[in-house]
C-alpha cells in the first residue's frame, strides 16, 4: 500500500503567509524608514536649536522693549510652532516661542537661514500679546 506523504506548514498554511509576510515586510520597511526620516529632522532641529535659539532667546529676554511689555523676570515658555525647510542645500527655519512675564506675555518670532554649517538668525521680532504692535529685536535698542 502506498502511503500520503504528510504535508508540510508551509505547504498547508502558503496561502497566508505569502502575503502576510509581504505585508509585514513592507511594514517594517515603512517603520524604519519613518524612523530614518524622524531622526535626521530631529538632529537638524536640535542643531538649529543649540547653534541660534538660545542666543535669540537671550536677546529677546534682555531687550528693553520686552522688559516693558513682559516685567522681569522674562520666562521662556514651549514654542508654538517649528517650520524646517532644506533647498538646495541651504536650510531655512521659522520658529515661535512664548516669553512672559509680571506684568504681559507675547510671541517671539524668529527666522533663520544656514550658512554653510551654522544657523543665523536673519529676523528676530516680539509681539506683545493682544496689541498689533512688532518690536524688532535686531534693531539697535532704544
Amino acid at each position: 500500500m502506498h502511503r500520503e506523504q504528510e504535508k508540510s506548514w508551509f505547504q498547508k498554511n502558503w496561502w497566508w503567509a505569502v502575503p502576510g509576510c509581504g505585508c509585514l515586510g513592507i511594514v517594517l520597511l515603512a517603520a524604519v524608514t519613518c524612523g530614518g526620516l524622524g531622526l535626521f529632522v530631529s538632529q537638524k532641529i536640535g542643531e538649529v536649536n543649540e547653534q541660534v535659539f538660545g542666543e535669540a532667546m537671550e536677546r529677546a529676554k534682555n531687550h528693553p522693549a520686552v522688559v516693558a511689555v513682559t516685567g522681569e523676570p522674562v520666562e521662556v515658555g514651549f514654542g508654538n510652532k517649528f517650520n524646517i525647510h532644506f533647498e538646495n542645500g541651504t536650510g531655512i527655519a521659522e520658529r515661535e516661542a512664548d516669553l512672559s512675564g509680571p506684568d504681559g506675555a507675547g510671541i517671539v518670532y524668529i527666522d533663520m537661514i544656514q550658512s554653510g554649517d551654522s544657523w543665523e538668525i536673519e529676523s528676530l521680532w516680539f509681539q506683545p500679546d493682544g496689541d498689533d504692535r512688532k518690536i524688532d529685536l535686531m534693531a539697535e535698542e532704544p
